[in-house]
């Protein structure tokens, strides 16, 4: 492959590094020969879902590169914490009201049915913001700045210990395996035990598409650390991705 001097730029780059670039820009292609010219180093490639995922794996197998290791934050987080371990993942992957009012016990004592709905959609969408957030506990989200509309952010700061209260209880029964574990938790789980990763450089594709959660872990590692991207393309934002290009130092 004969590569631009932009790419040669990314291939021949020492250290960390931020790479903006466009659609068809040849993202990958780049990313592969990166790997080639590093047949010694041990790499982690993440990219944003499962079918980027089974791509860029054969793109790499059919070059020999068996020093890479493609995976999704999700995935990586799955095997390290999940993988036979006794757990098991919700049925539809993802909290729901009814699971709230099914599961933590002492619900404040609202006076129909709607109110008890209301809180259990709070709850579910605190546990979100954490899930998908760096902090590192339930109480640090400003969870009623994050609710926009007056009568819900009224109930929200009302009743925000009791919410706070039902979110972490129910995260940490997920954690302790059990209440079923959705996927947004077993990756809070990952990025919570600060874990240092056993590669020598570590690659996030797509990176306008990160969340908080994966770009904690990512800036944390030791390794060589390269993310690629363009602002200009992210689809995840309502599931609490970021601009993580805008969000690192790196070159």
């Amino acid at each position: 492959m004969r590569l631009t001097d932009e790419q040669n730029a990314v291939v021949k780059h020492p250290g960390s590094a931020c790479v903006v670039a466009c659609a068809g820009a040849g993202k990958t292609a780049t990313l592969v020969e990166y790997a080639k010219a590093r047949p010694d180093s041990r790499i982690l490639y993440i990219v944003y879902n499962r079918s980027a995922s089974i791509e860029a794996t054969a793109k790499f197998k059919r070059q020999g590169l068996n020093h890479v290791r493609v995976e999704t934050a999700h995935s990586l987080a799955y095997r390290e914490m999940i993988s036979g371990k006794g757990f098991h993942i919700h049925a539809s992957g993802n909290l729901k009201p009814q699971d709230v009012l099914e599961w933590y016990e002492t619900l404040p004592k609202f006076s129909n049915e709607l109110d008890k709905l209301i809180f259990a959609r709070h709850v579910v969408s605190l546990v979100n913001l954490f899930c998908n957030s760096r902090e590192q506990r339930v109480h640090h989200i400003d969870y009623v700045k994050a609710v926009k509309e007056p009568s819900a952010k009224y109930f929200a700061n009302r009743y925000l210990d009791n919410i706070e209260d039902a979110a972490e209880s129910i995260l940490q029964r997920m954690w302790d395996g059990i209440l079923p574990i959705t996927h947004d938790a077993y990756l809070k789980k990952f990025q919570l035990q600060s874990p240092v990763l056993p590669y020598t450089h570590v690659l996030t594709d797509e990176g306008q598409d990160s969340n908080p959660c994966w770009l904690d872990v990512f800036l944390r590692q030791p390794a060589i650390r390269v993310i690629v991207g363009d602002s200009h393309q992210s689809i995840y934002g309502y599931r609490g991705a970021i601009d993580s290009l805008s969000m690192v130092d790196f070159p």
